[in-house]
């Protein structure tokens, strides 16, 4: 049986704190004794790592959800921890796919995670008790886009970058929350705290 171990792993564990990685390591090798695909475990065990290395676990009270893009890259799919949930669901892009998980994390009072075909976590929102807004600002295809999750969902789209921060720093500014702002490649650019004007 497959067993990941510190000196055997998947690059994306490297990223990790050393501590944070360690978890995640037990973690992912805990899921993949329960049967779990692989890349499913992977995720999962870095997701709960990074959970409770940030004190959340004891905060959210549903079950978190997933969004993975596919090996090809081109689908995404929606997936819990719940055994008896009807998932994995497949989405042709990765909004409506974030989209649908932040409905149900809202609802559940959990997370969404969203990993790219490697297993590395790109994003992550929170939807737990109190607020917790978070807007980002990410390419695609046709230009920039802001999306917010949390008490204060949105999503627009902007043809320069430029456009696209200062909206998602308006909003952040009138709502409080987190700005999370990704290079044209997709990597993490700034992520900055904004308390509400």
């Amino acid at each position: 049986m497959l067993q990941w171990t510190p000196d055997d792993h998947p690059p994306v564990f490297d990223s990790l704190e050393d501590d944070v990685r360690t978890q995640a390591l037990e973690q992912a090798n805990a899921f993949l004794a329960k049967g779990k695909h692989p890349i499913r475990a992977l995720s999962m065990g870095i997701a709960h790592a990074l959970d409770a290395a940030e004190g959340v676990s004891g905060v959210a009270t549903g079950t978190p959800y997933y969004v993975r893009a596919e090996t090809t890259g081109h689908r995404w799919q929606l997936s819990t921890d719940e055994e008896e949930a009807p998932y994995p669901m497949t989405f042709d892009n990765v909004d409506d796919a974030v989209f649908r998980a932040s409905e149900l994390a809202r609802e559940a009072g959990s997370a969404v995670y969203v990993f790219s075909a490697d297993g590395g976590l790109n994003e992550r929102y929170e939807f737990f008790e109190g607020p917790s807004n978070q807007f980002t600002v990410r390419a695609d295809d046709e230009g920039w886009v802001v999306r917010g999750h949390g008490s204060h969902p949105c999503h627009e789209r902007f043809h320069t970058k430029q456009e696209a921060v200062k909206a998602a720093r308006g909003f952040a500014e009138k709502h409080g929350g987190s700005l999370r702002v990704h290079y044209k490649a997709g990597g993490l650019q700034s992520d900055q705290q904004i308390a509400q004007a």
